[in-house]
């Protein structure tokens, strides 16, 4: 054995030493925490096990003691029956309190989203058929009582993730290219946070990209990650594996360390420990069978900027009854701070409340003027940092009573602005029914054409296209065996089990 693999393999030996492992005195690993302080944490460890073997020791493909195969290829913890009592009991603790609170409690939705996540079960109610599509619904429910309720819009990344799993192992190269490209679209827009939960989005994109079989391009965003959050895990477990994808198997082994440093006895660190130790390169995804990532699936919103809001003119300020709304476009249209934005907004919705009436009968008082102020209001709330008003109010100017609305002609500059309003959120289901509604309404705007991309893009990254069914395009074999969706597994897997979550804030 040479120098390098001897060094190596001491690495190795001392972190799993570090992390506990063959030793008479443990350190706890990194639980999966409950946030009812009334559900009280198993004290041992899910890989606080005598007898584990050490990093190196380890067989090729084989899970530590205290976890097992996960499906993908990884491992999972495994769990007691006391313990999944623990989980089940403050999942429906969680759903007791959010029904108590009508949905309006973001953080408690949150962590709801997170624990069906973890426990990733096959139950069936009427928010879906299984905890992974429960998770999903929830997690939009987050968003939108307060897209800024920190861990939202990461909840809802992992939540895309875990559905693009399945629909990356069933489908073929057609679709695992822009379904892992929504996965990163979305942790992008998850890494605006600020705080760790960006640091662990940003993960997620390099997870997305190490299973397009891109560890240089993963390498970016792995970097940064654990720049910016040094005690977040999931970075450096995505540095350790891009680092064996690269051949950098000193690197692989020190990033590996630091993941059991974290997350003592953490599976697939020691699994990537043992296999650097061999000098062992990670098995990439090959590139031919992801394809060529989709162009129309990126940021930002296809309608232009919108004109700044205009007042009423002299007629309108004639109508009977328009001086609410009169008002309400000139406040709109002078507001530049999100206070002033929110309370203009509500001054806009107001006036139109007062006119409902006036908009269901088509009387002179629900004018043009009416309609450009409620979309104003809508601009408004979504600038004030509150699309899910923003949202609400524009589908006011779509209710098909209020006829008044309907004569300003805005339908398709409206569907629009909620197909880009829902897909800054993350929740791509509804953005491309909405992009594909616009493009259909409006065949000849300037955008319906994008629209109509985008929308397809959206519904094959979903796996609701006719490529994306098992018939029409069955998965092509991976050359090496991977199992494709592993990087996105284990990367899920580990941000899920961060206890910063119950915390609230980073250690």
């Amino acid at each position: 054995m040479s120098k390098r693999s001897l060094g190596l393999a001491s690495l190795a030996a001392q972190a799993a030493l570090a992390s506990g492992l063959g030793c008479a005195s443990r350190a706890p690993a990194l639980r999966e925490p409950v946030v009812l302080q009334a559900i009280a944490p198993s004290q041992a460890g899910a890989d606080d096990r005598p007898g584990a073997p050490a990093g190196p020791a380890l067989a090729p493909g084989a899970c530590p003691a205290g976890s097992q195969p996960d499906g993908f290829d990884g491992c999972a913890p495994e769990r007691d029956a006391a313990e999944r009592a623990r989980l089940d009991a403050a999942i429906g603790a969680a759903e007791q309190t959010i029904r108590d609170e009508q949905y309006r409690n973001g953080r408690t939705l949150v962590e709801l989203a997170r624990l069906e996540l973890v426990r990733d079960a096959s139950h069936a109610d009427h928010d879906g058929p299984n905890d992974a599509a429960r998770a999903q619904k929830n997690a939009m429910r987050a968003v939108a009582v307060d897209a800024t309720t920190p861990g939202a819009a990461l909840v809802l990344a992992l939540a895309r993730a875990r559905s693009t799993l399945e629909v990356v192992r069933r489908s073929g190269a057609e679709v695992r290219a822009p379904a892992l490209a929504l996965v990163g679209l979305a942790a992008r827009a998850a890494a605006r946070a600020g705080d760790w939960h960006a640091a662990a989005a940003t993960a997620l994109v390099g997870f997305a990209r190490l299973d397009a079989g891109d560890a240089a391009g993963a390498r970016a965003p792995f970097d940064e990650a654990v720049r910016s959050d040094p005690s977040g895990a999931a970075g450096w477990l995505g540095k350790g594996e891009t680092a064996r994808g690269l051949h950098d198997f000193e690197g692989a082994a020190a990033a590996y360390a630091k993941v059991l440093g974290l997350a003592p006895g953490h599976a697939d660190a020691l699994r990537g420990l043992a296999a650097a130790a061999r000098r062992e390169p990670l098995a990439l995804v090959a590139r031919a069978t992801v394809g060529a990532p989709s162009p129309e699936l990126t940021e930002g919103r296809l309608a232009p900027p919108p004109p700044p809001a205009q007042p009423c003119d002299a007629a309108a300020h004639a109508t009977p009854r328009s001086e609410a709304a009169c008002r309400s476009l000139e406040e709109l249209g002078r507001a530049t701070t999100p206070p002033a934005l929110d309370e203009a907004a509500r001054h806009g919705v107001d006036a139109y409340r007062d006119l409902r009436p006036d908009c269901a009968s088509g009387a002179p008082a629900c004018g043009p003027h009416v309609a450009r102020a409620l979309l104003a209001a809508a601009r408004a709330f979504v600038a004030a940092g509150e699309p899910a008003k923003g949202i609400a109010t524009a589908k006011m100017l779509l209710d098909p009573s209020a006829r008044g609305l309907a004569q300003a002609g805005l339908a398709p500059e409206v569907e629009l602005f909620v197909a880009d309003a829902y897909h800054a959120l993350g929740i791509y289901d509804e953005a491309g029914q909405w992009y594909e509604r616009h493009g259909k309404g409006a065949p000849q705007a300037a955008t319906a054409v994008p629209a109509r991309a985008r929308a397809l893009a959206i519904r094959l990254a979903l796996g609701q296209g006719d490529a994306a069914s098992p018939a029409a395009s069955p998965p092509a074999p991976d050359t090496d065996g991977r199992s494709p969706g592993l990087a996105l597994a284990r990367g899920l897997r580990l941000v899920l089990a961060d206890p910063r979550w119950v915390r609230g804030t980073a250690p």
